[in-house]
This record gives C-alpha cells, structure tokens and sequence, in this order.
C-alpha cells in the first residue's frame, strides 16, 4: 500500500499508475483523494495536458463504489466549494455528465443549475456538456443565458455550441434541427444571427483578390507585425515560396524577417536553411522561436545539432525539443528526461511542456510513451 500523499502526487501528474495501484490494492482508503481529483484542477500546465475525463472515470471505476462518486459530485454542484480557488465546475460537470446519461434526474437537474448560476460569460464550455447529453433542447437554454452584452470577440463560443451539437447527432441532422428551431425561438435566432453577422467580416469578398508575392512583399515593408502572413503562406505557389525564402535570407530587418518567418511557419521551407539556422539562435526570443518553428518541419543533420546544443542551454531546452520533432533519434527521450529533472524556471518550463508534448503525438507508441513517463516522473 502506498501512503496518501504519494497517491495524491500520482494524482496531480495524472499517472496511469493511480489507476493500477487501485486495481491491485484495496481502493478505499483512496476514495477521498480520488474525488478531490475529480472536482478540482490538479494540472500543473492546462496548455499542455488535454481532458481528464477518461483518467478520472478509469479511476472511478476502479474504486468501484459509484454512489459514493456520484453523491460526492452532486454535493460539489450544489454547495459553495471549500477550496474555491482549485474548484473546477467544468470537470465536475463533465463527470456528472456520465451519470446523468444513465438516467440520474436528479445530477441532471444540479448540472443546469449550476452552469446558469456560473453565468455564460464566465465559462460557456459548461453548456457544451449539457448539449453532449441533451441535444438541442440544451442548445436552446444556452440561448437563453447569452447576455446581450457579449463583447463580439466572445461570439466564436457560439460556433463551439453548435459544433458540439454536430459532433453529437451528426452535421446534416444538427443543422437541420437548428434551422427549424430558429422559427419558434428568438434567444436563438438573436444568438445565431450575431454569430453569422461577426463571422461574415472574415470571409473574402467577391471583388477580393489574394495577394500576389509583390503585393504582399510591399505589405511587409509597410505593416510587418500582421499575422497575415501565415495564412497567405498556406496557399502560396512554389514559385512565391522560393521567392520569399530569397528574401527572407537577403532580410536584415527583425520586424520583417518575422514576418517571412510566418510564410513558413506551414510550408516547408525551400532554401538553404543556414540563416535560419543563425536566426534560431538569435537573441531575440519571438524570432529564435518562430525560426525554430520553420526549421522543425525538416530533418537535416545540422538542425539536430542545434537541437541537442539547445537542450544544454538554460532557457531554451524547449526549443531543443521542438527541434527534434522531425530529427529525432532513438534514445533521445533519455535527454529529456536529464532535463525535466533539473531546476526549471516557470516560463521555460511551459516552453519545455510544449516540446515534449508536439514531439510525443509525432512519434511512434513506444517513444510517445517513454516520453509521456519521464515527463510525469
């Protein structure tokens, strides 16, 4: 039996080994700290760790006492949190969620109660759990909650809605069901048509053209900070690509390098990579790092080079892995790991999380996982 405090550590991680500990030795004494887990935010980083749903309901499972859990998350939707400051409704709806879908009314009735008590503008994710159970009819109470003074910034949480109502019954079946329920409910057509009308300003006009390579190389010199240029890059010709790799090389100007720089940060790069190669190693931290993003997409021998010098600089061994995404070589997790056991500060820690995690889900299931095991350690 391993004491609590460990447990609770393993918790905090999100260690599979939790859950094995639970099937092989007498869960009880464990169910306590289990729930905790499940009604407040344990993560160490949310940027770098996805849901925890199906790590949370594993360990629910294994403590095999479902009245207890199912209480435990009722009484957290109905009553002010002890520990607000790590309270995480969101979670605790998403949990209550599986209990609901079984047919409990009553952890269903506490669920809505509790999302229109949070507020939609607070959090209107929650709502996207009450849509995964119910379907439209929660859709519809959304609709109802969206305060007229939702700032259009905020008018994407829409969109999110509807797609989980089209994750849920399908494309074709979702629109359809919207389409008819915007005639007989004016929260939702309101709420719809303010959605439409913001989305509608991104969308090219038909007298619009996109840019040519001249065009745009004039646009550089003149606005340099726009993030246009990423998605102009996407839809670059080959020959606008070798043409601004040229200039690119040529550019002495920090502001407009950047700006090239985002070209590429989806398209393979097509030139020599040695000024790339300088500018990764740049003082000028949003420069070295969008150089890095370039270069992550090629493999050559002198970018793993500049991979591993990375990794053995303070402040940067995200970056060094972020490298090694398409320059890695077997054993290099043990590098890594090296790393995640020394003193980090914060900021190059998250930028650390970050590495490790693009280069895990691009590897193959056994480096993923030794990956993902030093990283939780």
């Amino acid at each position: 039996m391993v004491n609590l405090l460990e447990f609770n550590q393993w918790l905090q991680k999100g260690l599979g080994r939790a859950v094995l500990h639970l099937r092989t030795h007498d869960p009880a004494p464990y169910r306590e700290a289990v729930l905790y887990a499940c009604t407040h935010d344990l993560i160490y980083d949310a940027q770098c760790e996805g849901d925890r749903e199906i790590y949370l309901l594993d360990l629910i499972n294994c403590v095999a006492d479902q009245d207890f859990f199912r209480n435990g998350l009722l009484e957290a939707l109905r009553t002010p949190p002890k520990d607000p400051e790590r309270f995480d409704l969101g979670q605790t709806v998403e949990l209550a969620r599986n209990f609901a879908e079984k047919g409990d009314d009553e952890i269903k009735q506490a669920m809505y109660r509790a999302v229109a008590d949070a507020g939609f503008e607070r959090e209107p994710i929650y709502y996207e759990d009450l849509i995964k159970l119910d379907g439209l009819p929660a859709l519809l109470v959304a609709a109802e909650h969206v305060p007229n003074y939702l700032h259009e910034d905020n008018l994407w949480q829409v969109d999110s809605l509807v797609t989980a109502l089209q994750d849920r019954d399908g494309v074709e079946a979702a629109n359809d069901a919207i389409w008819r329920a915007e005639q007989e409910s004016p929260p939702l057509a309101q709420m719809l048509e303010r959605s439409r009308l913001y989305e509608s300003r991104f969308e090219p006009r038909e007298n619009q053209k996109r840019l040519d390579y001249e065009a745009l190389k004039e646009m550089i010199a003149q606005k340099p900070g726009a993030m246009f240029y990423v998605g102009w890059g996407r839809t670059a010709t080959v020959e606008e690509l070798h043409a601004a790799a040229s200039d690119l090389i040529a550019e002495m100007d920090e502001s407009r390098l950047l700006a090239y720089l985002r070209i590429f940060w989806f398209q393979r790069f097509p030139g020599p990579i040695a000024r790339l190669l300088e500018l990764a190693k740049s003082n000028n931290v949003q420069l070295a790092r969008s150089a890095g993003k370039v270069l992550s997409q090629l493999t050559n021998p002198a970018i793993r080079d500049l991979a591993l010098r990375l990794l053995d600089s303070p402040g940067r061994h995200g970056d060094g892995v972020e490298l090694l995404v398409n320059n890695y070589k077997p054993g290099d997790f043990q590098l890594i790991e090296a790393r995640l056991r020394e003193p980090v500060k914060i900021d190059d820690l998250h930028s650390l999380e970050i590495g490790v995690r693009n280069l895990a889900y691009t590897k193959t299931d056994h480096v993923r996982y030794a990956v993902a095991e030093s990283w939780r350690s």
